[in-house]
């Protein structure tokens, strides 16, 4: 049965195709106990809190059998120790592509471009991609867009006087690293940030989207 993100799930294998392949399909906090003994007897990675699976995230293994017959592959998805976020929404692609991967014999890697995340307090706050200090380790030279929003007409007819954004635009290129914005409805606003930053988007060609007044997509033009 599905659990909640706060509580401790089992592993539950489950095996296809003639146990041709095998996968396993793991929830969030797993229990590992019992299976780490398992997992060292064979050449499948694990770390303290994961199963540590390739890219495509797909593991060949060795010395575990599926009713007797010796697995081609198992494939691997949440909680697999990948790059992705702990969010329900990436544990969703990485199951995508690692069910495709297995079913079709491909080696598809997950895409991480884009994926925001927010935290639903009042107002709410949301990031996608990098922060100013990751954006510069990595060596962008960034143009940081902050603008407080609180005075804005979109906040003011709804009686919130608290809301800001702040946007990380690489100078070289204008695409956009990171966003990061707090107020009302920009949990919602934040999923423009993150298709422009999928599909390699500028913030020029971003802000000459033209959005409904007086909406918080009103807003977005504004912060770039």
């Amino acid at each position: 049965m599905p659990c909640a993100s706060t509580e401790r799930c089992d592993v539950v294998p489950v095996s296809v195709s003639k146990h041709s392949y095998s996968l396993f399909a793991v929830r969030r906090k797993t229990r590992w106990s019992g299976f780490n003994r398992s997992f060292s007897r064979s050449n499948l990675a694990t770390s303290t809190s994961a199963l540590s699976p390739t890219l495509s995230l797909r593991r060949r293994i060795s010395k575990v059998k599926v009713a007797g017959v010796e697995p081609k592959a198992i494939s691997l998805a949440h909680s697999a120790d990948t790059k992705g976020m702990p969010l329900t929404p990436v544990a969703v692609i990485e199951g995508k592509v690692a069910a495709s991967n297995m079913l079709m014999d491909q080696k598809i890697v997950p895409d991480y471009t884009g994926i925001p995340t927010a935290v639903f307090t009042v107002p709410e706050l949301a990031r996608v991609g990098m922060l100013e200090a990751e954006a510069r380790e990595a060596g962008h030279d960034v143009d940081v867009r902050f603008t407080d929003t609180g005075g804005w007409y979109s906040k003011y007819r709804i009686g919130e006087a608290s809301a800001a954004a702040k946007v990380l635009v690489d100078k070289s290129d204008g695409k956009i690293v990171g966003a990061h914005l707090f107020g009302p409805e920009y949990g919602e606003l934040i999923n423009f940030f993150g298709l422009a930053m999928k599909l390699e988007l500028t913030a020029k060609q971003l802000k000459s989207m033209t959005a409904v007044y007086p909406s918080v997509g009103s807003d977005l033009g504004s912060f770039l």
